[in-house]
């Protein structure tokens, strides 16, 4: 009988290369997770400047144009003190809005969940998060709860001319009712 030698033409792979391979598939799996799950990502380092920005473009942004830069230039109400900066975090938060810049000029509202990033020392080196864009969810919210108040504010005025029996009376209600859910000093009709 007559054997034939084969050559192995797919040599067997050593245990450093499956292990760089899982390593890669691993991440490749992290990075599609994290572009399903978010409309930004991001990490910064000790200095608040974004190391890491996905995907890409992000809010308009290209990658590469963020890379670098401070984080905090994209904050839409930077110049005001007391608005909450996801890129500097002291603790892990979930849940907590801001408004960023996009790149064409306009500005997004993003629930973000961030933590920071510690050294051995327990020392803080950065802040690793991510962000979903809430800007139609609550453009749409304030739309809801402005019908919602034009609502209570027409029946109030209905329950106030209801309570009337006389017309002239009814009109005077009405005018009161309105005044009142304006705000305003008083109403007359002319």
């Amino acid at each position: 009988m007559n054997e034939i030698a084969t050559a192995n033409l797919f040599p067997a792979a050593t245990p450093s290369e499956l292990l760089q391979g899982a390593l890669i598939d691993s991440r490749r799996r992290w990075r599609e997770l994290v572009d399903l799950g978010a409309d930004f990502a991001f990490e910064t380092d000790e200095w608040g400047r974004l190391v890491l920005v996905t995907p890409d473009p992000a809010l308009g942004w290209p990658a590469n144009a963020l890379i670098g830069q401070p984080a905090v230039t994209l904050l839409a109400d930077a110049a005001t003190g007391g608005v909450f900066n996801p890129f500097r975090v002291s603790a892990r938060i979930r849940h907590r809005q801001a408004w960023l810049k996009r790149g064409d000029g306009g500005i997004a509202c993003l629930t973000f969940c961030a933590a920071p990033i510690r050294d051995i020392d327990g020392r803080i080196t950065g802040v690793r998060g991510t962000g979903v864009d809430m800007t139609e969810l609550d453009g749409q919210a304030a739309q809801v709860a402005a019908a919602l108040r034009r609502g209570e504010v027409l029946d109030h005025i209905l329950a106030r001319m209801g309570q009337e029996v006389m017309a002239p009376r009814m009109m005077s209600a009405a005018l009161d009712a309105l005044a009142n859910a304006l705000g305003a000093e008083g109403a007359a009709v002319l």
